[in-house]
């Protein structure tokens, strides 16, 4: 009996003078996570903050497993995934499954669905499929290194589409140029 009394005393104690330090500090590891570009309301980055849809599920995610996480601004998706190969950060933000890119990591399951439209100026007879687009030599903003189907992959590995395709990094920037003239349009 004062064995089990004194072991209760000791397993006391040791929550008492363990909870704080846990407390101070819940990580039990912290994990870097890669952010391609500004894309609201996915990911928005305002100063030193990052916020956004994407953002508050990874919190919640890792927060729920005792994980904390470090942001880490990259220039482009394709930079994500070479800073992904080289071991610089641990995770990427929307990434889009494709087989060259399951070589690289896991994949979660998927989360939410999206579905790329075409965006552009008004004008008359725009083209509604991606094919019309390339065939009547419409130039098109796409974010680099970013997946937007087979269907864009397929065209896109035609020599002749490849001059109509301009990259850019990020999604203010490629409205900026669809909006003077630069693109006609931005998927």
């Amino acid at each position: 009996m004062i064995k089990r009394k004194f072991s209760l005393l000791i397993s006391i104690l040791c929550l008492f003078f363990i909870a704080p330090i846990y407390a101070k500090n819940p990580c039990i590891r912290t994990v870097k996570l890669g952010l391609a570009s500004d894309w609201p309301p996915l990911v928005i980055f305002k100063g030193p903050h990052t916020t956004g849809l994407e953002i508050e599920i990874a919190k919640q995610v890792f927060s729920d497993i005792g994980i904390c996480i470090n942001f880490v601004r990259l220039p482009s998706s394709s930079r994500s995934f070479t800073e992904l190969q080289k071991g610089n950060i641990d995770f990427v933000l929307m990434a889009s499954f494709t087989k060259e890119r399951a070589k690289l990591g896991h994949f979660s399951a998927p989360y939410r669905q999206e579905r790329m439209r075409l965006f552009g100026k008004i004008k008359d007879n725009l083209p509604t499929t991606l094919a019309q687009v390339f065939d009547r030599g419409e130039s098109i903003a796409v974010s680099t290194g970013s997946y937007y189907g087979e269907e864009f992959e397929h065209l896109k590995a035609i020599s002749e589409n490849q001059k109509q395709i301009v990259e850019v990094a990020n999604a203010t920037r490629r409205v900026s140029i669809a909006c003077n003239g630069k693109s006609g349009l931005l998927y």
